[in-house]
């Protein structure tokens, strides 16, 4: 995966106007080393697996000029679909509202071209709910992830950890389960045998990885040798991960964790 040091080398020789930030997992970026590397770069924070992190004693998705909440079934805030985006700007504000309205003001007047992105009152409803009570959610979460990750130590089972020098509170959305490489190639079976030991354990593909990124990226000269390398660094991780969800209980994921530890070792 990209590293700190690579984010940066990319930064400044592409100077990019815009750049997204993955808080992937529950788990934090290093949001600080980013921003002071990116001058003048629009910054958004995709958060929507790690609303309720922390990140220097600040919420994740203040750090950017825009924090984007995806709301969909499985987040700790759901609104069924959909989502909710943060910022401090009233104009950019005004702006999203009007792009997601079919391009349509306060008065009514079509004054760009726009889209149906609009939440409705029901949404609304279900997201206010679910943030009235974000704490407990994500105390909830991290309980459960707590068990998972303290029954894999025990069995010697690597698993993705927060950066040693962030400090930060993660919310976990999901603990990523890393399989040692003689596992390579053989994941997915291994899915399969946990689906049908009760564990619902599935797994993610790298995004440089999906088949139309190559073709958009070669279109605009973007894809280099770089490129190619990238994606198969990534490809050769991500075919070792699989992921297991934390909204369980205490007891639910005690039991899962020792079919998943049972699996893996035979014992």
């Amino acid at each position: 995966m990209l590293v700190q040091q690579d984010v940066e080398k990319e930064i400044k020789a592409n100077h990019p106007r815009a750049a997204i930030i993955t808080h992937f997992f529950g788990n934090i970026v290093d949001i600080s080393a980013t921003c002071g590397c990116m001058d003048e770069t629009f910054l958004i924070e995709d958060g929507g697996q790690a609303l309720g992190a922390f990140y220097d004693d600040r919420p994740v998705g203040s750090y950017s000029d825009v924090g984007s909440f995806a709301c969909s079934n499985k987040k700790l805030v759901t609104a069924g679909q959909g989502g909710l985006n943060v910022c401090d700007d009233e104009r950019l504000n005004e702006a999203m509202r009007v792009y997601s309205h079919h391009g349509k003001n306060s008065d009514g007047n079509e004054v760009i071209p726009g889209y149906n992105f609009r939440g409705g009152e029901m949404e609304a409803v279900l997201a206010s709910h679910a943030l009235s009570d974000i704490k407990e959610r994500v105390t909830s979460r991290n309980a459960a992830a707590r068990i998972f990750q303290d029954r894999f130590d025990q069995a010697g089972i690597k698993y993705a950890v927060p950066f040693s020098e962030v400090d930060c509170k993660p919310a976990w959305f999901d603990i990523p389960v890393i399989l040692d490489k003689e596992w390579g190639g053989y994941r997915d079976e291994l899915l399969k045998a946990l689906v049908a030991e009760g564990v619902p354990a599935w797994k993610y593909s790298s995004l440089i990885c999906t088949p139309w990124i190559r073709a958009y990226m070669s279109y605009h000269g973007w894809w280099d040798d770089a490129t190619e390398a990238l994606m198969e660094r990534e490809k050769k991780l991500w075919d070792r991960v699989f992921v297991i969800g934390t909204q369980f209980t205490e007891d639910e994921a005690t039991i899962l964790a020792d079919r998943i530890v049972g699996v893996l070792t035979g014992k």
